[in-house]
């Protein structure tokens, strides 16, 4: 965690069910990190093709509701 920089990062599985075990791993932690955050956001890189669609499961989605955290989904080619 580089607090100087505003930034933890958590290398994180391809498996969305993988990624909500790790995280949950990390609950507690991510539910601090959200406090006093104006901007606290969980980055995922995903490389696609041109027909390609990104489901956030659910259990992605409460999580970041539980914690506090938005999601930002970047795809690209």
């Amino acid at each position: 965690m580089r607090t100087d920089l505003g930034l933890w990062v958590l290398e994180l599985p391809n498996d969305f069910q993988e990624i909500v075990t790790v995280l949950n791993e990390y609950r507690g932690r991510l539910r601090l990190l959200a406090v006093g955050s104006s901007d606290f956001t969980l980055h995922l890189a995903a490389t696609v093709d041109e027909i390609s669609s990104i489901k956030i499961p659910h259990a992605v989605t409460e999580l970041s509701a539980d914690c506090g955290f938005a999601i930002e989904v970047i795809a690209s080619p």
